[in-house]
């Protein structure tokens, strides 16, 4: 009787340790995740409420640029530091990929990120196979997500 009891409370306090630990790590998570990085984001989108639903986002975590073109944006890879690159594919006159190969020429180790509501394969196995693509993030995309993808590349 008195063993049950013991193997009784030994499980409760194995299964209270295991919760501690599962609150520990997503703790580290979210301190990770929300503590600000010195990390500067260049979005380009022909659309201006995704540039502002991008800012409004991601503006505490990140200092974030913005471009509504590829010629406004070569502009500011010029002038201004820039860590990650996340570009919408369909623009006018320079659409994602144009832009994502002309960067890559200038400043070769941003990390460039191409962002579509369209499933472009070709474009990112070309860009994948030329090294210029570091990943391809489906519209509407989701804050979590990028969130993800900027610690990780980030460390």
């Amino acid at each position: 009787m008195k063993i049950n009891v013991i193997v009784k409370n030994l499980l409760n306090v194995i299964k209270f340790l295991i919760l501690i630990c599962y609150i520990c790590m997503k703790v580290t998570f979210f301190i990770l995740i929300l503590q600000p990085m010195n990390i500067s984001i260049l979005y380009i989108d022909d659309e201006p409420i995704n540039i502002q639903l991008f800012e409004i986002n991601f503006k505490k975590f990140y200092t974030v640029y913005s471009a509504i073109s590829g010629k406004e944006a070569l502009e500011i890879i010029q002038n201004t530091p820039i860590d990650f690159l996340i570009s919408d594919y369909r623009m006018p006159e320079m659409d994602g990929m144009e832009l994502i190969e002309e960067v890559k020429k200038i400043k070769p180790d941003i990390k460039c990120y191409l962002l579509s509501a369209y499933p472009e394969t070709e474009i990112r196995n070309y860009l994948g196979n030329n090294n210029l693509l570091d990943g391809f993030i489906a519209k509407p995309w989701k804050k979590e997500e990028i969130l993800q993808i900027i610690q990780e590349k980030a460390l």
